[in-house]
Parts: C-alpha cells; sequence; structure tokens
C-alpha cells in the first residue's frame, strides 16, 4: 500500500484480497498481532478513508486479477482458529452452561527487602485455592500459574475462566502456540521469557471438557460478577504470597499429551 500511494497519490484505493482481511483486523478473538503491527495496519488498510478492500473469490496467479465474483473458497477466520489456538474448543466467551465461574490472580512484590509471589484461584464468593510460590517468581510467571491451576482444578468439567493479566490471556489463545512453533524463541531469536510455565499452559487447557477463558479488568471496582470474583482473587493472592512452603511447579503436567500426570500441590481452601 505504501508503494501504490506513490502512484495513486492519494486518490482512492479499492484492494481485492481473498482473505478476509477486514474481520482478521477488526475481531478482538483474532488480533494475535502485536498491538503496535495491529494498529499500523489498521491504520494504512482498515480505518484509511481512501482505502476501500474488498473481499473475492481469488486472484488469478499471472495478473493478480479477481477470477470471479463470489466469497473466497478459503475460510480465513476457520484457518487461524484451527492454527492460533491452544486447544480447538477453546473460547473467549462466557459458556452458558459451566460448572463454575473461576477468577485467577498471580501477585508477586517486595516488602521489607524479601520479595514474595503467590497466587489464587476463586468463584466470586470463595476461595477454591490459594498458594505462595518461590521467591523471585515474576507477576506474570505467577499469572501464568494460577490460569494452570484453575485449569486443573476443573479436569473433565466446563470451566469458564477469568484472568486480569492480558498476557496470560494472549499467551493461551495465540501467542504460546506461536511461540511453541519458533521452538520456544522470539522474533528476534531469544528464548521467551516464562517458557516452563507458557508450556504448562499449553498442556493445562487439554485438562476441561470445556472450556472459556476471558480478560477481565483488574482492580475494577463494581457490584457484578466478574468485578466481584476478581476483587476477591487479587487480594487473595497477595495474602498467599506471605504463607509458608511455597509450592514448586511441576516441569510439565503431562508425560504424553493425553495422559494426565499432576498439576502441583496447592493448599486447598
Amino acid at each position: 500500500m505504501k508503494e501504490a500511494d506513490k502512484l495513486t497519490l492519494g486518490q482512492t484505493v479499492h484492494i481485492k484480497v481473498p482473505h478476509s482481511v477486514s474481520t482478521l483486523m477488526s475481531s478482538p478473538r483474532h488480533q494475535w498481532l502485536s498491538n503496535a503491527y495491529l494498529t499500523h495496519y489498521q491504520g494504512l488498510l482498515y480505518e484509511n478513508p481512501w482505502v476501500t478492500i474488498e473481499t473475492v473469490h481469488g486472484l488469478h496467479l499471472a495478473t493478480f486479477l479477481p477470477t470471479k465474483e463470489g466469497a473466497p473458497d478459503l475460510d480465513c477466520e476457520e484457518v487461524v482458529d484451527e492454527i492460533f489456538t491452544s486447544w480447538p474448543g477453546l473460547k473467549d466467551c462466557p459458556l452458558p452452561k459451566a460448572d463454575l465461574n473461576l477468577f485467577t490472580d498471580g501477585s508477586s512484590y517486595v516488602q521489607n527487602g524479601e520479595s514474595y509471589a503467590g497466587y489464587a484461584v476463586t468463584t466470586a464468593i470463595e476461595v477454591v485455592e490459594a498458594a505462595p510460590l518461590p521467591r523471585g517468581w515474576s507477576a506474570q510467571s505467577a499469572e501464568l500459574h494460577a490460569l494452570i491451576q484453575a485449569l486443573c482444578h476443573m479436569e473433565s468439567k466446563v470451566a469458564s475462566i477469568y484472568t486480569n493479566s492480558k498476557c496470560t490471556f494472549a499467551t493461551v489463545h495465540i501467542l504460546g502456540v506461536i511461540y511453541k512453533e519458533r521452538g520456544l524463541l522470539t522474533a528476534g531469536g531469544k528464548e521467551m521469557k516464562n517458557k516452563e510455565e507458557s508450556l504448562r499452559l499449553l498442556e493445562g487447557v487439554w485438562k476441561p471438557k470445556e472450556v472459556a477463558v476471558m480478560h477481565c479488568k483488574g482492580h475494577h471496582r463494581g457490584t457484578d460478577l466478574i468485578s466481584t470474583g476478581n476483587q476477591l482473587a487479587d487480594p487473595e493472592a497477595k495474602a498467599a504470597a506471605l504463607q509458608k512452603e511455597p509450592v514448586q511447579a511441576p516441569t510439565h503436567l503431562f508425560s504424553h499429551p493425553l495422559a494426565p500426570r499432576g498439576c502441583g500441590k496447592a493448599r486447598m481452601l
């Protein structure tokens, strides 16, 4: 588009593509690009008043002209959902028949020169599980561990799980699979952070019968179900960090993708 603008000199441009580009850029569940890339492409293509994107059946490989009218043979949304997901049935909206609505939170902070970390899994009214984590764990690692434990708790059940961590939400839905395809390396070729927790999360998401993982705002005051559950999980995670005998997370949940082994030890409340 940048090169074409040199020829069109700011005139209206119609872009014909055999893919659902507009849908992929506008749908929240398909935001597998980083925020920087997504903002760049949305400004250049989706929100540009001089650019119109039209989806066509296909393009001739030699001329790059549309072959015929109609919807494309390839369903881009279906392909993205199939490839960039930790589990084919993973949802990002609440399940109406969930056995439990769970809320997860992780905490890491320094107090009197000592570092503490902990996590909590709660419903909207009670604590399901809470425990300290080894010192030196980051908040991001604690958030990942909290979601893993929630998935383990809902083994063979239907679960709707909320996290206030955008990183954790992105890891379970998109980034974890992408990193796994890259050999656990970032785009710059460096080893990704929280490698072990991310692998355990990709394994743990297979434990529930059905599961949906949603992102919710952190530290949001309100009386609705989501706000109440998040308000309970946050202080419980901080309090759990001060407990003794931190849990040691296992290296892997499963010895084989279909053979459960264990999910780590924690104090059940």
